[in-house]
């Protein structure tokens, strides 16, 4: 990483740090979206990665570039995490024992840290590592527990870390498909394929909880807080906002590559909604709420940083 690189980004992280120590609680919940959402492109470039080798075929090549570069903005994901951790403790209010503790939970990011970077440094090998799929299901799951499960005891869901899956894999796909869309070798047809199957996947992982909820005739009060009024736009733009592009790419309109480039980058700009939708319900006393606008500056500041860092990245794996 050359020198102005590392200045931003250890800029940004002290920033963010002495933010954190003069308001602890209001940054930390505002931060919180944007540390999840940032984190979810390069854990997807990591999925993407362990997959890639163990399946065959032409979307090998049109997706590696992709999802090594993705596993690369590790970390330029981490600086948000700082005043998230910092407040710790005034996110899980209600959180008693040790496991939940402030200490317990930076010991597990941590934890969770190393091993992805050390997840990263064997996926550049271009070998099949079939124990990292596994090891990252684990991982997405522990994240979804500690940082949106355990914010409020109203939500609760044995499919929550296959959700954070789901996103961190459309996340990359999408990176990976606008580079790989700006070669002359790509294959916009596979990428539309595979845009589609991977929108209904997602589709249909959210649907499961609902269609449990109902069926079991629980009620919507007891199923979590991002069915609650105040959300509910939120939720009804989320997937509105999903459908419209998985019936943009079903269309014949998907064949495009403009249309595909757009659909691309439609779906990382979802993956900011999605964050706040998973975290800011899930805060104790309406503090979601409170901290909305703040969320939305810093998501987009997390954006930015991610953007530079891509293009620096970019830039230098160009022969």
């Amino acid at each position: 990483m050359g020198a102005r690189p590392l200045a931003l980004l250890l800029g940004v992280g002290l920033g963010l740090l002495l933010l954190g120590l003069w308001q602890p609680s209001l940054l930390a919940a505002a931060s919180l979206p944007a540390a999840l959402a940032g984190l979810q492109l390069p854990l997807g470039g990591l999925l993407l990665a362990a997959v890639l080798p163990l399946v065959h075929g032409a979307w090998q090549g049109q997706l590696a570039p992709g999802a090594h570069l993705a596993l690369r903005l590790l970390p330029w994901a981490l600086p948000f995490w700082l005043p998230v951790l910092l407040g710790a403790g005034t996110l899980h209010p209600q959180a008693g024992g040790f496991w939940l503790s402030p200490l317990a939970l930076l010991l597990r990011a941590l934890a969770y840290a190393l091993l992805w970077w050390l997840l990263a440094r064997r996926q550049g090998d271009g070998r099949a590592h079939p124990g990292a799929l596994m090891l990252l299901v684990l991982l997405a799951t522990l994240l979804a527990l500690d940082w949106v499960m355990a914010l409020s005891g109203g939500l609760h869901s044995a499919l929550l870390g296959l959700l954070l899956l789901a996103r961190q894999w459309l996340d990359a796909l999408a990176l990976a498909s606008l580079l790989a869309l700006a070669r002359p070798s790509a294959n916009p047809q596979l990428l539309r394929v595979l845009l589609c199957a991977s929108l209904g996947l997602w589709a249909y992982l959210h649907y499961m909880q609902f269609l449990v909820i109902d069926w079991a005739r629980i009620p919507w009060s007891a199923a979590g807080t991002q069915c609650a009024a105040p959300w509910q736009p939120l939720t009804l733009a989320l997937f509105v906002g999903h459908g419209l592009l998985l019936a943009l790419l079903a269309s014949p309109l998907g064949r495009h590559p403009g249309t595909l480039r757009g659909a691309a980058w439609g779906l990382l700009l979802l993956a900011l909604p999605e964050a706040q939708w998973l975290v800011l319900p899930s805060l104790p006393e309406d503090q979601g709420l409170h901290v909305l606008p703040l969320a939305w500056l810093l998501q987009a500041g997390q954006a930015a940083l991610l953007l530079f860092a891509i293009d620096f990245l970019a830039r230098g794996a160009r022969p």
